[in-house]
């Protein structure tokens, strides 16, 4: 044999053997990305009532994630959502794993359809996420402002006050009525769809472990939340250092089944620190905080 080409079939085999040694690098799933907000979607936000002087983290904060879902008509469709820079990669898989699941989301719009009103979007049973508006009856802002909350298929899981004084229940949309009841298989009935209860542990696994559903009044079923302490804490942050101590966080959940901000709180308090918010706790010392997060 010629030994250029014996030399050459030598190489080749050597590379083949090289790639079955790597270790397997999963494709990127079709229809799921992460990007950054551009020009044109920045002017949109502003001038449909998404965006404004009371947003709590910069437009350069956040991140358009773009998924698949599937409808109710069985079909896949794609949407988009607007989360915090730092859950972005998270809330991607949350929405992998429901479209795997072929969980129904009905529409996955972004709150610029709706020119920033949520009674629209609800109405229309929208899942969304970044919108900078107050809490539904208070002043202080959502935490859908931070991008650190979503709401799903919210027609089927409403929103529901109830008066203290009356006992009267109010449900928004007010077509989530006929969800009050809240099982999802019932005699002579078809099983239900679409209902958060399902798809709780698919949330907290990635750090969405605050659920509405677990309020006594309200009791916000479509609502899926990181925690107002761990969100202020993370919108005070560097990108970067926001992003590891949200992976931190989960890994802590996932590792104990309790929030790291509960641990935190309680570090804090031994420190005799316990007047301080979680925000000033950090503000004070986020190498302290860092250190004891990881500990």
């Amino acid at each position: 044999m010629n030994k250029s080409i014996f030399f050459l079939l030598l190489l080749l085999l050597l590379n083949a053997c090289n790639k079955n040694l790597q270790p397997h690098q999963p494709a990127e799933a079709p229809g799921f990305e992460v990007l950054v907000i551009d020009e044109k979607l920045q002017k949109e936000l502003a001038a449909k009532n998404v965006f404004g002087p009371q947003a709590p983290v910069p437009l350069s904060r956040l991140r358009l994630v773009r998924v698949r879902h599937i409808g109710f008509d069985e079909r896949p469709h794609q949407g988009e959502i607007m989360v915090l820079d730092a859950c972005a990669e998270q809330v991607k898989q949350v929405f992998q794993e429901l479209f795997a699941r072929k969980f129904p989301i009905e529409k996955m719009a972004l709150m610029t359809a709706y020119n920033g009103d949520d009674d629209q979007s609800m109405a229309d049973n929208n899942t969304s996420a970044h919108n900078v508006r107050v809490v539904t009856g208070g002043t202080k802002l959502s935490l859908h402002a931070y991008g650190t909350a979503i709401d799903l298929n919210p027609k089927i899981n409403p929103y529901l006050a109830i008066n203290d004084s009356t006992g009267v229940a109010t449900f928004k949309p007010p077509a989530g009525i006929q969800y009050a009841n809240r099982k999802l298989d019932r005699p002579g009935k078809a099983r239900r769809k679409g209902m958060a209860e399902e798809v709780l542990e698919v949330f907290a696994r990635h750090g969405f472990y605050g659920w509405g559903g677990y309020w006594d009044t309200p009791i916000d079923y479509q609502h899926f939340q990181v925690s107002r302490p761990v969100t202020e804490i993370l919108a005070d942050m560097d990108a970067v250092s926001a992003s590891t101590f949200f992976k931190q966080m989960v890994q802590y959940y996932n590792q104990h089944k309790t929030p790291i901000e509960d641990a935190l709180d309680k570090k804090k308090t031994a420190l005799g620190f316990q007047h301080q918010s979680m925000l000033e706790f950090y503000q004070a010392d986020p190498k302290r905080f860092l250190k004891l997060a990881h500990d």
